[in-house]
């Protein structure tokens, strides 16, 4: 394969907030791309029109054939891992929005008997998706059986005609799609779902269908379209966009690669099998010194990137998603998402970015550092305000939520057992400016690596240099950022992370 041409790699990324895709061959990236799509309200729940991810996907397709030199060797894909869900017909007609947000949860009183008499069915029931959806509509599923699908089965199934993905839908538990032979039935049926009618699980790194020769017609185009010549180049499910973007901007255990959005997340890339409990190794016993010597204790400085991720996952409640590629996982820290409705009508009047920025001087500076005592406590359970008066603004509420999320990566952060550690790789989501980077280094007394690379796009660039690498092809990635040092103000900020703190554990 890597005698050819036309040794270059499409990438796309699907994420909650649009598509990254990029071209990328042994030297650079020749071509990069953000197509955003807006999360639409029905029923007071969030999510996006299929139609309009189809219409996405067709566009970026189309403009990727248009700036390519050649057809490329192989299309790598990445996703989110638990964060999407849509519920597809027995037609594998989507019938409902692409959720990308949990519907309002439903009280215990809720469960049925036949559910609430064993707590692993009672769990899915209560966390299912679907039946929290069925609280506010009730005929949903009732007259027709539905299988569930993540954004990355969904898209799969349109560009092969398979909907298989490594990335799971949201609500459903882990040994999802593969349950045992005795519970499988009832594991389902307390989800709501149609086993068959699900989406499959794909192996990461690994080659999962190949372009349909049906292609045009899957995304509503004209069967002549430009997109016909793709037909027949193999698809790789490269896992979750997390770990694509920390393999691209290098991160590791002990130097994050950091996305503050609305939630904030932390993670860096380690072998798949860093948190295992055993491992099987050959030992040639011609080579018995060798051997007592690799058994003796290391020194901080000789500890891999598996060592600490063991470490850290005595500290830290790691979250662990697949990818990129076959031999690594995604490792790290992930804060609730803070979008709430209160969130969002402040957030209506005050940004007339389309973009969907706040505006640094005339939104965020208008509130002083440390927010007039308002805080923003994270928990994995979710998020809450303390200290909220009528006399707080909005301005106030949105430098909370930021300042928020930057004491939580502060807290995690110096869990690290070492005094080495090195600086954050910081994405920025909207709403918040570039000019917000310096608050991060302030408030975490530490050099800041602002990547000037949107997230759907280091994402597309990780996988693509991942998948380039696994089939032995050199690459010369670049990754562009800014450097941001602490400042005067970080002892400022110092105290009111004290009272952050204190506060995160009074509650």
């Amino acid at each position: 394969m890597t005698t050819q041409d036309n040794q270059n790699i499409w990438s796309l990324a699907l994420t909650k907030h649009g598509i990254g895709t990029c071209i990328h061959d042994a030297e650079q990236m020749s071509f990069c791309a953000k197509y955003p799509w807006e999360v639409a309200d029905i029923s007071g729940i969030h999510g996006i029109l299929a139609d309009q991810v189809k219409m996405t996907l067709a566009h970026a397709l189309q403009e990727l054939c248009q700036n390519a030199q050649t057809i490329p060797l192989a299309i790598a894909v990445c996703c989110e891992d638990e964060k999407t869900a849509v519920f597809l017909d027995a037609k594998q007609n989507p019938v409902t929005l692409v959720y990308c947000e949990m519907p309002h949860p439903m009280p215990r009183s809720e469960i049925p008997e036949k559910y609430a008499a064993s707590p692993k069915l009672a769990q899915m029931f209560r966390n299912s998706v679907l039946r929290r959806l069925q609280q506010t509509k009730p005929s949903l599923g009732l007259h027709e059986p539905l299988g569930i699908y993540s954004l990355g089965a969904l898209v799969a199934l349109w560009l092969s005609g398979h909907g298989v993905s490594s990335c799971m839908p949201m609500g459903v538990p882990s040994q999802f799609p593969s349950f045992d032979e005795d519970s499988r039935n009832l594991c389902m049926e307390a989800i709501g779902i149609k086993a068959e009618l699900c989406m499959k699980r794909a192996k990461c790194g690994h080659v999962f269908a190949k372009i349909s020769p049906w292609l045009s017609q899957n995304l509503g185009l004209d069967e002549n379209s430009i997109l016909k010549k793709l037909a027949g180049i193999p698809i790789f499910d490269m896992g979750d966009c997390t770990g694509a973007c920390a393999y691209a901007a290098v991160a590791n255990p002990l130097s994050w690669q950091a996305t503050l959005g609305f939630d904030l997340s932390a993670f860096w890339t380690a072998s798949v099998s860093a948190l295992a409990q055993y491992e099987i190794q050959i030992i040639d016993k011609s080579k018995k010194s060798e051997q007592k010597q690799k058994d003796t204790p290391k020194n901080l400085e000789d500890l891999t990137a598996n060592d600490w991720t063991q470490i850290l996952s005595n500290h830290l409640a790691l979250d662990i998603h697949p990818g990129p590629g076959s031999s690594l996982a995604a490792y790290g820290c992930h804060c609730p998402s803070s979008y709430s409705e209160i969130c969002r009508c402040m957030f209506t009047h005050l940004s007339d970015d389309k973009e969907g920025h706040l505006d640094f001087k005339d939104v965020l500076c208008k509130s002083p550092l440390g927010s007039h005592g308002l805080h923003c406590i994270y928990k994995q359970s979710g998020w809450q305000i303390v200290g909220m008066t009528s006399a707080h603004s909005k301005e106030d509420f949105f430098r909370a939520l930021f300042e928020g999320m930057c004491y939580q990566l502060r807290q995690w952060r110096e869990k690290i057992p070492t005094s080495q550690i090195g600086p954050v790789r910081l994405v920025l989501e909207d709403p918040w400016p570039a000019e917000c980077a310096q608050w991060v280094a302030d408030i975490l007394e530490s050099t800041v690596y602002l990547i000037n690379t949107p997230r759907e796009i280091l994402a597309a660039q990780g996988s693509a240099i991942v998948l380039l690498r696994s089939l032995d092809i050199p690459t010369k990635p670049s990754i562009q950022a800014t450097i941001f040092e602490m400042q005067e103000r970080s002892a400022y900020y110092r105290k009111h992370y004290q009272v952050h703190c204190a506060l995160s554990q009074a509650g």
